[in-house]
């Protein structure tokens, strides 16, 4: 989440660090409408807050983009995923519908595959 000092909000001095730099998350896909070829969509933390009913905050979940020619398509499932890309902050950035405070840019989609292990 965010801290809060001398009366504005900031990162969480934890995630600061990491921010612009290559980060390696897992995480659940929350895919677009159309889960073909996709060039973005959100990596939440779990799947029990947006599948089952609830909203995501805003730092639990990253919208991912896809910068090389092929997309990725989005199997049906429940399976934590694994990707790699540079983590970025943008209060600007927004993803069907929610709004992610993180991104993540990754290189192609072989950066995104089913995550071997649990943590």
């Amino acid at each position: 989440g965010f801290v809060f000092a001398n009366g504005r909000s900031d990162i969480h001095p934890e995630v600061k660090p990491l921010i612009d730099k290559p980060v390696f998350l897992k995480g659940y896909i929350y895919p677009p409408s159309d889960p073909k070829n996709m060039k973005e969509f959100l990596l939440l933390k779990d799947t029990g807050e947006c599948c089952f009913g609830g909203k995501p905050k805003q730092t639990d979940m990253i919208l991912v983009k896809i910068k090389g020619k092929k997309g990725l398509d989005y199997r049906e499932g429940l399976q934590r995923m694994s990707i790699a890309g540079v983590l970025e902050f943008d209060m600007t950035t927004y993803g069907d519908g929610l709004l992610p405070v993180y991104q993540m840019e990754v290189e192609s989609a072989e950066y995104v595959e089913p995550s071997r292990t649990s943590f």
